[in-house]
């Protein structure tokens, strides 16, 4: 099983043309051997969710969103298994260190934290889209 993470900005910097491009990202990348790892909230994060659950080919619990907050229905209406850390950012070390691909779309401060520690730990970045 391939773990995909997609790291990307939040709800209030994610541009439209960013989550149109996220919603057909996340149909491409659908597949029955892959799982979609987020932060599990809105924007790139939600978008990308969207198109795997509209691709035809999602399966229950491809979609798994690492919270920053104790609340599972804090989740997108997209994410199959919700995850509450309590952890605010520093649930992206989880996010990063859970997968075997980054995608990594746009993006503020905690898009880049989740690239440097990628980069720290010397494994590459296979896809980095900038908007």
């Amino acid at each position: 099983m391939k773990k995909i993470a997609v790291i990307g900005p939040n709800q209030a910097l994610c541009a439209p043309q960013l989550y149109e491009f996220g919603v057909e990202l996340g149909e491409r990348i659908t597949g029955k051997e892959r799982v979609i790892i987020c932060g599990g909230l809105g924007g790139f994060m939600e978008a990308v969710c969207k198109g795997v659950k509209q691709s035809g080919r999602s399966f229950n619990g491809q979609t798994i969103g690492i919270l920053p907050g104790e609340k599972a229905e804090d989740a997108n209406p997209y994410i199959d298994v919700a995850i509450p850390t309590g952890m605010g950012i520093a649930r992206n070390i989880i996010i990063i260190n859970s997968a075997d691909i980054i995608i990594a779309a746009g993006g503020g401060s905690g898009t880049l934290s989740e690239l440097v520690q990628r980069f720290m730990n010397k494994i590459s970045i296979v896809c980095h889209c900038d908007f």
